[in-house]
């Protein structure tokens, strides 16, 4: 057979434990099967698989259209979370904007924010962070906005923004921070678990971190 990354010919390498042919790649040193029983394992489920997960499916309404079990789901994510990184380009002396989502982790008792800042004028999201609404996780954000020499940062009126963003450039303006507050409509309305008046809060706090960033930058 002809190996499936990179179409070299590939050699018989021994079987799996179910009794299935494996071959080996002899240009990719890649080890694959003629055929999975196991679903995951196929590209088009991959990618069936994300589509859904950027369109507001659950993890169980995915499993009823892929097949993909509950735990793979999960690993799946945890995975392309850690991979994922911004693909936006920056711009120097761009303004932004910096706002906060609120939701809940586990129940209504543990609350947590999605600390968001996007670029004014291409709308690209710089920065997350999620957790709890202190002046330190603010500040990984507003950090990562110092460091592109904007010209001006907008944000609602939470007090730990004017110790942590210079007065020069700081903006608390009506209707300033309107693009990103849209953005976060968009995230309760395609993320079933930000939703205000649902019972599918998410379990783990990676899960939703990684959720989050899929959305955004995959």
């Amino acid at each position: 057979m002809n190996c499936q990354y990179c179409n070299s010919l590939c050699q018989k390498a021994g079987k799996q434990a179910n009794g299935r042919q494996k071959y080996l790649c002899k240009s990719c040193k890649k080890y694959q099967q003629a055929s999975y029983q196991y679903i995951a394992c196929k590209t088009n489920v991959k990618v069936l698989f994300m589509k859904c997960l950027k369109t507001g499916n659950s993890l169980r309404g995915i499993q009823t259209i892929t097949g993909i079990a509950l735990t793979t789901q999960i690993r799946w994510i945890r995975k392309i979370g850690k991979a994922v990184k911004p693909r936006c380009y920056y711009r120097i002396n761009d303004e932004y904007e910096l706002d906060e989502l609120c939701t809940y982790v586990k129940n209504k008792e543990k609350r947590r924010w999605v600390i968001s800042a996007i670029s004014k004028s291409s709308g690209q999201v710089v920065d997350i962070k999620v957790g709890t609404r202190t002046a330190k996780n603010l500040e990984v954000v507003v950090k990562k906005i110092l460091h592109l020499t904007p010209r001006a940062i907008y944000t609602d009126r939470l007090s730990a923004y004017r110790s942590l963003i210079p007065k020069e450039i700081h903006r608390i303006k009506h209707r300033g921070i309107n693009k990103i507050e849209r953005y976060h409509l968009s995230l309760r309305t395609h993320i079933k678990r930000l939703n205000r008046k649902t019972i599918c809060y998410t379990k783990k706090e990676d899960i939703l971190n990684s959720l989050i960033k899929i959305y955004a930058w995959y």
